[in-house]
């Protein structure tokens, strides 16, 4: 049975979270980071080796967590709009994979997956499940392509609805999304799609049908500004290639933690900038912004 999300009314929380001794007004903001040297993991970052610009300010971090040590959220995210009926192909099968690949990464006794379908309006049709067989089932239920697309809704409301079920215990929410990159229905703008969604603590691994060019640009800028990553839907079906990719992202990533001060403090838009000093040459995935004020 799909639930509507309603967008509005969900991205009214907000997680302003006082740390212990400190002013209430204070926020603790947490956020995805992965660093790589070549295709290999960084490992063992600590605070100290991770530095964090906040609106100009440099931060001090309170705590970097390995994903691995947290649970991971693998949100799924459909586009079911009118427009996608035309690649229904591409679509089952890129759907297809993706389940398989959260079946086949997720830890049942820790992870959990969820399922959101867009059309004119986001739908909840799977809540939090540690079972891969009942995210498959919830997949095949409801199918049908209709309405416009709200897709920028869709991927908020995935993040908000993850951070109600978990308040303020530490996860790491991944979201794949498959889509044409869409948008014609959605109450929030790119633009203030993307630093919430960075606030939720998600980042986007985008799968975009190859075609519509302003619709790759949507879905590769939400993958870039969250610390995800975007691919084309092979025509040819095969995803080990892109899901080995989302795996090493995902498996070598960290949530790092901080409370924001100085000016950067009393501030709802932040821009963000993540540097690793003491290692050369690498790639790093990280929120390029995010907000802490949250408006219908």
């Amino acid at each position: 049975m799909s639930l509507p999300l309603r967008t509005a009314s969900i991205l009214l929380i907000v997680m302003a979270l006082p740390l212990s001794g400190q002013d209430i007004n204070q926020v603790r903001v947490s956020f995805p980071l992965t660093v790589l040297q070549g295709s290999a993991c960084v490992a063992n970052l600590s605070p100290k080796s991770v530095q964090v610009v906040d609106n100009g300010g440099a931060q001090a971090i309170n705590s970097i967590t390995p994903n691995t040590q947290l649970p991971i959220i693998y949100g799924l995210v459909i586009d079911r709009s009118g427009s996608m009926r035309d690649h229904e192909k591409l679509l089952d099968g890129a759907v297809n994979a993706a389940v398989d690949f959260i079946a086949a990464v997720l830890r049942p006794d820790r992870d959990r997956a969820t399922l959101v379908d867009v059309r004119s309006a986001a739908d909840l049709d799977q809540g939090l499940t540690s079972n891969p067989d009942q995210l498959r089932k919830a997949v095949h239920e409801n199918q049908q392509f209709s309405g416009g697309t709200s897709l920028n809704d869709g991927l908020l409301a995935t993040g908000a609805y993850v951070r109600k079920q978990f308040g303020d215990q530490p996860y790491r929410l991944a979201i794949l999304v498959i889509s044409d990159g869409g948008e014609n229905m959605s109450l929030s703008s790119p633009a203030q799609t993307v630093p919430v969604l960075a606030y939720y603590g998600a980042s986007v691994y985008a799968l975009a049908i190859p075609g519509n060019r302003q619709g790759m640009e949507r879905m590769l800028n939400y993958a870039k500004a969250t610390g995800g990553f975007a691919f084309n839907i092979p025509k040819n079906g095969d995803y080990t290639h892109i899901f080995d990719v989302v795996k090493l992202l995902v498996n070598c990533g960290y949530v790092v933690s901080y409370a924001p001060v100085g000016s950067s403090a009393k501030q709802s838009l932040h821009s963000l900038a993540v540097s690793v000093p003491d290692n050369g040459g690498v790639q790093i995935f990280a929120p390029t912004a995010y907000r802490t004020d949250v408006h219908p």
